[in-house]
């Protein structure tokens, strides 16, 4: 699997975020979630357009396996983002693609 490489000091990123495009579905849902746990990243959302609804994915609680946890929405509910962000974000303000 292929390390996640980056400029910025991953220590202090809190949050990644990805829209899945269509050249790397699997890349997008399998290897970046697991390469940015492994980087100790505590977040990543996952905007995954290919599912019929589109979802909107929280991973969280990162180890040497991937993510511990997986909160997922349907586009448009609700979705708690955890400390340090503390607040619902509401997914139906997002500019998501049709």
């Amino acid at each position: 699997m292929p390390r996640l490489q980056s400029t910025r000091p991953l220590d202090r990123v809190l949050l990644a975020a990805e829209v899945i495009s269509r050249s790397s579905i699997q890349r997008d849902r399998e290897e970046k979630p697991r390469a940015c746990a492994l980087a100790g990243i505590p977040l990543y959302l996952l905007v995954d357009r290919f599912t019929k609804p589109m979802t909107i994915s929280l991973h969280s609680v990162p180890g040497k396996d991937g993510y511990a946890r997986v909160t997922t929405v349907i586009a448009g509910e609700k979705l708690q983002l955890p400390a340090p962000f503390d607040l619902t974000l509401d997914t139906s303000s997002l500019p998501l693609p049709a």
